[in-house]
């Protein structure tokens, strides 16, 4: 909500800030010039403007006193209501222990799958090596150094989805670029199967034309 009260009379009137950058801060200067002295009549924020995460706030000396003392008592924490949900729902330990039981015989063997067909496409290549998770949700698989964006884009062409190349890097950038995310979790096994021996394929392709590359072979 981004609003300013009107120099004229009592009533509320929207400020419309649009996402323009160039007039952002001309515009701040105002409402920030026209809270000056007043003592609670604007409060405004940018988060539309700015993106998540960032929240400049321009208010009078009242209002920002009246919002840091509650911003010092608040919390970036688990949704309270989806705990109570959860409680409700599993009631003890032994209930939640009997769930991921039930998912670990859905999802175990769509793990295996992979595991299998890595081994038997890649396992005597050098052309990659990969996690084998006892839990979770994600496989790690490391290609050839300076082949990971390739391999998700030959995968891209063979119609499998992957999960873009470094995503498990800060600001997804791989230094390395050999780093790849598979997650077997939600197709069905049959699906599994057919995705890992695309990507197995796709990961020999890639290695193939890096040591082509290496060795001065034009393409």
């Amino acid at each position: 909500m981004r609003q300013a009260r009107d120099e004229t009379n009592s009533d509320w009137v929207g400020s419309n800030i649009e996402n323009d950058r160039d007039c952002l801060r001309c515009r701040l200067g105002s409402l920030r010039s026209r809270c000056a002295g007043r003592n609670d009549d604007c409060y405004l924020t940018t988060n539309q403007i700015l993106g998540q995460c960032r929240q400049p706030i321009a208010a009078s000396p009242t209002n920002m006193a009246w919002y840091l003392k509650r911003l010092a008592s608040r919390t970036i924490g688990p949704d309270k209501l989806n705990q109570l949900r959860h409680a409700r729902m599993f009631g003890d330990a032994a209930a939640i222990d009997r769930h991921m039981q039930r998912q670990r015989r859905l999802i175990a063997p769509k793990f295996q799958a992979v595991q299998d067909v890595f081994r038997a496409r890649l396992g005597s290549t050098g052309a990659a090596r990969w996690t084998e998770p006892r839990g979770g949700y994600f496989i790690s698989l490391d290609v050839m150094e300076g082949c990971a964006k390739r391999v998700a884009m030959l995968a891209k062409d063979c119609g499998v989805a992957v999960v873009p190349a470094g995503r498990t890097f800060p600001y997804g950038r791989d230094p390395n670029d050999t780093n790849l995310r598979i997650a077997p979790t939600f197709p069905p096994i049959e699906e599994v199967r057919q995705a890992a021996q695309a990507m197995a394929t796709c990961t020999l392709l890639a290695a193939t034309e890096k040591l082509l590359r290496d060795r001065g072979v034009n393409d």
